[in-house]
């Protein structure tokens, strides 16, 4: 579930920037790697898991107020090192 909300989350704001610094491909890759990041700590800690997946909706709602690419990469790259990866 938490896959699913990552890759929803990317699919939904990868049209919101135009910056090209990322690219739709890196947002998806990053997405995925966000994705199992959280299903690696689910298994150790759920807790923290289930508050970096709520983080990481609030935040992909907020950037579809007109986030770059590049804005939401950065994002994602802060779930990765949240998530020790």
């Amino acid at each position: 579930m938490i896959r699913m909300l990552a890759l929803a989350a990317a699919a939904t704001i990868a049209t919101a920037g135009s910056a090209l610094a990322c690219t739709p491909e890196e947002l998806q890759e990053k997405a995925t790697q966000a994705a199992t990041a959280l299903q690696t700590i689910a298994a150790s800690d759920p807790q923290r898991a289930t508050e970096l997946a709520t983080e990481m909706q609030q935040q992909a709602v907020a950037m579809q107020t007109g986030a770059s690419m590049e804005e939401i990469c950065a994002f994602y790259d802060t779930v990765l090192e949240e998530a020790g990866e």
